[in-house]
């Protein structure tokens, strides 16, 4: 459930309103004023910042991003940040916005453990994989709380591009095995018919 439903039906703050609205002028004038640039709403708890890469706006993100002030690691009801949300949309230009500021963090963990690179990889979204591996501080080999990494779900998935994108990393160990089958993603992938 993203939070860009009726703004008519809610009071938000200005701030929030206008990223909802995608109004990048108003943004920018709103950020140079007092005002809380971390207000969160009450269905999924997302911030403007949140809202923003939802909607794959890059240039709010980024206009959001020169506040000093801002949360830009804020976790939503299901322990998702900015960057899990962008990653699994695939907005490749706000990961790119998110990844140059160094407060952002590259491997924070969901609800379900799973890091932006697992969330790009189970939603085949190629360009934030490449995005995220060209990054030294991504962590290619996190695992999920059933112990199953980006490329087990890409494989097992059968998202071509993004196991020829992770395989291609020196960092992928293709010998991690899942939980409760202990399962490569090789294996995963033949269980599933995925034989290419």
């Amino acid at each position: 459930m993203t939070s860009r439903g009726s703004a008519q039906s809610h009071q938000y703050p200005p701030l929030y309103a206008a990223t909802l609205a995608s109004d990048g002028a108003e943004v920018a004038r709103l950020i140079r004023t007092p005002v809380d640039v971390n207000w969160r709403n009450d269905d999924n708890r997302w911030p403007a910042l949140t809202v923003a890469a939802d909607a794959g706006e890059a240039g709010i993100v980024t206009k959001l991003l020169a506040r000093d002030d801002l949360e830009v690691n804020v976790a939503d009801d299901l322990g998702r940040t900015p960057l899990h949300v962008a990653a699994d949309r695939g907005r490749d230009a706000v990961v790119d916005a998110l990844l140059a500021d160094p407060r952002v963090a590259v491997n924070p963990r969901d609800g379900l453990q799973r890091t932006p690179l697992v969330a790009a990889a189970l939603a085949n979204r190629p360009g934030v994989v490449e995005r995220l591996l060209a990054d030294d501080r991504t962590e290619v080999n996190a695992t999920d709380r059933d112990r199953q990494t980006a490329l087990h779900w890409a494989a097992v998935l059968g998202h071509l591009d993004v196991v020829r994108l992770l395989l291609a990393d020196p960092r992928t160990d293709t010998t991690i095995r899942s939980l409760p089958d202990e399962r490569t993603a090789a294996e995963l992938a033949a269980g599933a018919g995925r034989h290419a």
